[in-house]
């Protein structure tokens, strides 16, 4: 099913909406999947939030990606992430170049 969303979020101090199509199977992933953006948009300002939306519009394979990484990193010491970057690196650059 699709579902038409609203969003509000602030610009420059004032209130703006935008709408959204999302795909979900049910109401209780769109239910999850709205609160994933109301946290995105309440972490970010509203430029970075559109960029960012357009970014994941555009290139959908990040956020398998991301998640994996946050995954794999969760147990490892500041010093294996820094040794690891550039294979982290390498794979988002394999994304971007697609």
């Amino acid at each position: 099913m699709i579902f038409d969303v609203e969003i509000t979020t602030n610009v420059n101090g004032k209130k703006a909406k935008f709408y959204q199509k999302m795909e979900a199977e049910s109401t209780q992933e769109l239910a999850s999947k709205y609160q994933a953006l109301e946290q995105l948009n309440n972490a970010l300002s509203h430029n970075d939030f559109m960029e960012a939306k357009q970014m994941i519009i555009d290139k959908p394979q990040l956020v398998p990606e991301i998640k994996k990484i946050v995954e794999e990193t969760e147990t490892m010491s500041e010093a294996k992430i820094l040794f690891n970057a550039p294979n982290y690196i390498r794979r988002f650059l394999k994304i971007f170049k697609n």
